[in-house]
């Protein structure tokens, strides 16, 4: 019963996903800041370091991605797309079981030889965090 009273119609609020668009695309920033400190500056990069790469400060971090160990998964994530699209799965069909393996791993390694501070960052784990 609407007691004569006419209820306008609400339009989307296109803030909420313009913020949300923002905050992607904040984040995908933030994770290539990471990797590019990680690269440059070791494995045990600290959030401190990853912040001024990043021309941030940990608070942002923080908000983005909860905690360090947040952001490990980020960028874990992140390089394991990167190196999924690196692999030869297109050949697959074509080669022979043992080809497709020996290929598989070529490819592999050429990614860890060519980024060895991001590897040992992703196979190691934050102090005191959990495996991911």
């Amino acid at each position: 019963m609407n007691d004569g009273v006419v209820e306008a119609e609400l339009a989307p609020d296109g803030r909420a996903a313009r913020w949300e668009q923002h905050n992607l695309e904040r984040r995908k920033t933030l994770i290539e800041e990471a990797v590019r400190a990680i690269r440059e500056l070791g494995p045990n990069v600290g959030m401190d370091e990853i912040a001024t790469y990043a021309k941030t400060s940990k608070t942002v971090l923080y908000r983005h991605f909860g905690d360090k160990n947040g952001l490990y998964q980020a960028v874990v994530e992140s390089v394991h797309d990167f190196i999924l699209r690196k692999l030869p799965f297109q050949k697959a069909a074509k080669l022979e079981p043992h080809e497709l393996i020996r290929e598989l791993a070529d490819s592999y390694l050429a990614v860890v030889e060519r980024d060895r501070n991001l590897y040992l960052f992703v196979t190691s784990r934050p102090a005191g965090e959990t495996p991911v």
